[in-house]
């Protein structure tokens, strides 16, 4: 597989922390940039490599000014990783989609549809019964939404 002459891969997301923030406000959402080589996401122990790229982009945020810290180039940065196709996160297991009752009863099925428009994000939410499990949703163009169906498949036979 190749990352489309990529040399290095991005992931942005947003990460809660009412613990790290240093202001009274009652929300918080710092962005996450996590830059890794194409490369070695590649290898063999890739995924141990995106993890520790993970942890330490969140490690980060304790550090160097609090979580808020560059806020003010989030935008530019964000916009000039378009062109880059980086991958994103929406949602969390954490926001309780499934607790949600607008008086019809909790929902059946929760899906993130403004993935659809945004190439590159995946959309994270707990499961269905909103105490195990991790539902996991993508939207790509058909073509590459069969690379990967073929490539998940292929992962889940490694299992």
């Amino acid at each position: 597989m190749e990352l489309e002459g990529l040399d290095v891969a991005h992931l942005l997301f947003s990460v809660e922390c009412p613990s790290r923030r240093s202001t009274s406000a009652t929300a918080c959402g710092p962005s996450c940039f996590v830059e890794v080589g194409a490369r070695d996401l590649l290898a063999p122990d890739g995924v141990a490599t995106a993890a520790a790229a993970i942890g330490a982009s969140i490690r980060a945020l304790d550090v160097a000014g609090g979580v808020m810290a560059g806020a003010e180039g989030w935008f530019q940065k964000i916009l000039s990783l378009v062109p880059r196709r980086p991958m994103s996160v929406g949602g969390s297991p954490r926001y309780g989609v499934y607790d949600t009752d607008f008086g019809l009863g909790r929902p059946s099925k929760v899906e993130l549809v403004s993935i659809d428009k945004t190439p590159g994000t995946v959309s994270l939410a707990e499961g269905t019964d909103g105490k195990r499990g991790i539902e996991v949703g993508v939207a790509l163009p058909e073509a590459e939404m069969a690379r990967f169906a073929e490539c998940f498949a292929d992962g889940l036979l490694q299992l």
